[in-house]
């Protein structure tokens, strides 16, 4: 039987997830938009539209990991491979993110939706954050499965 604090860790740790890729990117928004190297009267820098892209992605990211399985209690996935696995969610994401960001520049006559380097920084840093994350989740819930081996 899985203890409630395993329960509790796998709960919350979408959300999580989610938390720190949305923190990432907004994070990497706050700093690029008072940098020089940004017009910040730009409608692609305005604030909403940087916090819709946090949420859009945190949410695709969180959906792609659910389906790669790595929420499951029995985590099926190696260890060794969870940088894999959460470099390769991460990639779709930015992948969608800037196709996204192509087509509305198609559709616009040029316009600009997000800064690139907004998605790409803000998911660099969120792929870091989420692999020592689930390492960290892995750590913790795995004690009790370790424990358990040894006493069956």
């Amino acid at each position: 039987m899985e203890p409630l604090r395993n329960k509790v860790v796998r709960a919350v740790a979408p959300v999580l997830d989610g938390l720190l890729m949305l923190g990432m990117i907004t994070g990497v928004w706050a700093l690029l938009v008072r940098s020089p190297l940004c017009t910040a009267g730009d409608p692609q820098w305005a604030r909403e539209r940087n916090l819709i892209a946090g949420g859009v992605a945190a949410g695709a990211y969180v959906l792609l990991t659910a389906a790669a399985g790595l929420y499951r209690a029995g985590c099926r996935v190696a260890r060794a491979q969870i940088p894999l696995v959460n470099l390769g969610t991460c990639a779709l994401v930015l992948g969608f993110g800037w196709l996204a960001v192509a087509r509305y520049a198609g559709w616009s006559e040029g316009a600009v939706l997000l800064p690139r380097r907004v998605l790409l920084f803000g998911i660099a840093g969120g792929y870091v954050l989420t692999t020592l994350h689930h390492y960290a989740r892995l750590g913790i819930t795995a004690a009790h499965a370790h424990h358990g081996k040894e006493s069956a």
